[in-house]
């Protein structure tokens, strides 16, 4: 005679945990390369070749692709963002997220932005650069000032690449903003 205890099954038995490799696709198996190291200078282009932005950090946390850098957390960061008219616009800030694929480039803690023509600074807690608009989206203490005026503390606004049209995001639907120039 066989005899044996019976009850519900464990909730591991009834459903085993599941293999999160075994479930991934085959792209996202590959190793992820990560290089950590001092003072780096990451560059984006655009379709036409032109440089979008370029910055360069004390430190460095770099994932690397196929084709070279992809992605990046930097800190202490300095650069300058080439705008549609070819200037240049500078920027500091503590930290950077930056994708050179996808030309994302999120700026974070005491950021600064200057324009040279007119001569205005934006400061903000977080600028993200928003590549297919042309535009800052700036949140957190936002104040933008140049020698005559200033505005702000302001919880969000959004620039243009040269400081010269600021306002709240509404300002720039696709509505009411033209098609990026150049």
């Amino acid at each position: 005679m066989l005899m044996g205890c019976g009850g519900p099954a464990s909730r591991e038995a009834a459903n085993p945990p599941k293999n999160p490799v075994a479930e991934q696709p085959e792209a996202s198996k590959t190793p992820e390369r990560v290089v950590a190291s001092g003072k780096a200078t990451l560059e984006t282009k655009r379709e036409d070749g032109t440089t979008a932005w370029t910055v360069e950090a004390e430190s460095s946390r770099v994932r690397l692709g196929d084709g070279g850098a992809e992605s990046a957390e930097l800190s202490g960061v300095t650069g300058t963002l080439r705008g549609p008219d070819g200037r240049l616009t500078k920027f500091t800030a503590d930290r950077a997220d930056a994708n050179t694929t996808t030309r994302r480039l999120v700026l974070t803690g005491r950021v600064k932005i200057v324009a040279p023509d007119p001569g205005a600074t934006l400061t903000a807690n977080k600028v993200r650069w928003l590549d297919d608009r042309e535009l800052f989206a700036a949140e957190g203490n936002v104040v933008v000032q140049d020698e005559r005026w200033q505005f702000g503390p302001s919880a969000e606004l959004w620039a243009t690449a040269d400081l010269k049209e600021v306002g709240t995001p509404d300002r720039f639907s696709p509505a009411q903003r033209p098609a990026p120039r150049g």
